[in-house]
């Protein structure tokens, strides 16, 4: 029988005084990029056979960094030990979830993740889906003094403050030429402290 090769966890190494301050900085390590390609092959495929139609070719090249947000989210959910359900769509390919986590006692989760020399969040309306919160990450490519990248959690805002953007057409600016989006300066959100003490009330009224 051919020997099967022995299952890795993903890795991402974390510091755990970043969460005790509120500003999660993970570190990642190669079985993490591993994850976000086998993911981002998924999307491709299903975007291909016409089962992701809102996406447009400009968006796939950023389809990388934006599951290294999902995960870096997930991650951080599990660290915590809060209960969620992912939009996964290796495990449910349909693509019908109008959420990227749903975390009881708290609501839906949009996740967002940006490169790091990024100053403003996109939010397209045609995929804004009522969403209770918008989570925002930052990802650092590897420098020539750290061995890997690293994502950073950098804030939040809630749908009310989501919603109250005015919506810009598209071209109108240099920061959404495919599409009209929201345009939010990354100065705006909340202090991602804030959320992670949501989150952790949350999972206390779960226990409840």
């Amino acid at each position: 029988m051919e020997k099967l090769d022995s299952i890795k966890i993903v890795k991402a190494f974390i510091s755990e005084k970043s969460v005790e301050e509120g500003n999660p900085i993970y570190k990642i390590e190669q079985e993490f990029v591993r994850w976000v390609n086998l993911h981002t092959e998924f999307f491709i495929q299903r975007y291909a056979e016409g089962r992701g139609e809102h996406w447009t070719e400009n968006e796939l090249k950023t389809t990388r960094i934006g599951l290294s947000g999902q995960l870096s989210f997930e991650l951080l959910l599990q660290l915590l030990e809060v209960p969620y359900v992912p939009n996964a769509a290796v495990i449910d390919q349909r693509l019908t979830k109008d959420y990227d986590f749903f975390i009881p006692k708290l609501g839906k989760v949009e996740v967002k993740c940006y490169a790091n020399y990024c100053r403003k969040v996109l939010v397209k309306p045609e995929e804004w889906h009522n969403n209770d919160y918008l989570i925002v990450w930052k990802f650092r490519e590897d420098t020539p003094n750290e061995e890997f990248g690293s994502i950073q959690l950098i804030g939040w805002l809630t749908k009310q403050e989501v919603e109250a953007t005015p919506t810009t057409p598209k071209d109108a600016t240099k920061f959404n030429p495919y599409s009209d989006a929201k345009i939010i300066d990354m100065t705006a959100l909340r202090n991602p402290k804030t959320f992670i003490t949501k989150l952790q009330k949350a999972k206390a009224s779960m226990n409840q």
